[in-house]
Formats: C-alpha cells, structure tokens, sequence
C-alpha cells in the first residue's frame, strides 16, 4: 500500500522512504479519529504536574504535543499538553477549568476510538508519552514556526543508527 501511493521503494539495501511524505500521508489520511470535540482546559500549576494528575486519575490516557515531546527530546518550553483517550475526561474535579478557546489552554483532551493510540507508548518520568509519529502530528496541528522544528526534531530522534 505504501509502495502503490508511493511512499517508500525497495533499493538494494532495503526499503526507503521519505519521513516527510510518510508524516504528510498520515496526517492526510491516517490520524486518529477524534470522536469528540477537543475539550480545553486550563490550570495555574505546571504541565507536568497537571499531567500527572490527570494521569493518576485516568489510567487510559497518552500525553503528547509540547509536554511529551519536552520530556523525550527538550526542544522548547512546554505551554500545552494534549491528552488522548478513549473516553471523555471530566477534569473540573481535579483543580482544573474550561478555557475559552484553544489558544489558552494548557491541557486539550481528545477522544479517540482508535486504540493504537495506547498501544505505541513509552513511559518517561512516569507519564505514558505518545509515538513519536503522533507527537509531531500533534505539534504541526499547535502550529507556530519552533513546532515545526520540534516535530523535525522528534522525527529525527533515534534515526543516528539507521
């Protein structure tokens, strides 16, 4: 299928393919479903911290955007985190509030049905952090010039070896 669009071809060593298309391809056709509208929230105390919380309290949950790609390859200062999961999260109980609009969030939660999402995870620092792939995709969705770069960043992370 990739090779049909594409996206990668066989050499002589090996397959071969160009991260660029391969993101541009994902987020064209294959991100995760969202299920429900995003829902932001904000909160005074730090991202990892609200992170933590969130995450001791929903078990089911992947970090991504700013937050888990400043815990796997610091890049910038973290001002948001989006939580994945399967179900909507409620945060209003944990010292969080709605925010009125994306922009002045610190925490977007998106609802997913596509449980791949829980399944390619790592742990750093406690926290389940998203594919790197999904991270990137995330931080181009942010926009803003220093989240390209950091999505180039984490794209390139433990490639020195291949």
């Amino acid at each position: 299928m990739l090779a049909d669009d594409g996206l990668v071809h066989r050499t002589i060593k090996g397959w071969v393919a160009s991260r660029g298309q391969l993101v541009e391809a994902y987020l064209d056709r294959y991100r995760p479903r969202e299920i429900e509208p995003e829902a932001w929230w904000y909160s005074l105390d730090t991202l990892s911290e609200q992170a933590r919380r969130i995450v001791d309290c929903y078990q089911r949950v992947v970090v991504s955007a700013d937050l888990a790609t400043d815990l796997t390859t610091p890049w910038r200062r973290p001002s948001v985190a989006i939580v994945w999961t399967p179900s909507p999260l409620d945060l209003d109980a944990m010292r969080f509030v709605r925010a009125e609009s994306r922009a002045v969030a610190t925490v977007i939660v998106r609802t997913t049905d596509d449980l791949r999402m829980l399944s390619d995870i790592e742990v750093v620092d406690g926290l389940p952090i998203a594919s790197r792939l999904q991270q990137a995709t995330d931080l181009l969705d942010l926009g803003g010039s220093d989240r390209v770069e950091a999505a180039e960043v984490v794209m390139r992370r433990g490639t020195a070896a291949s």
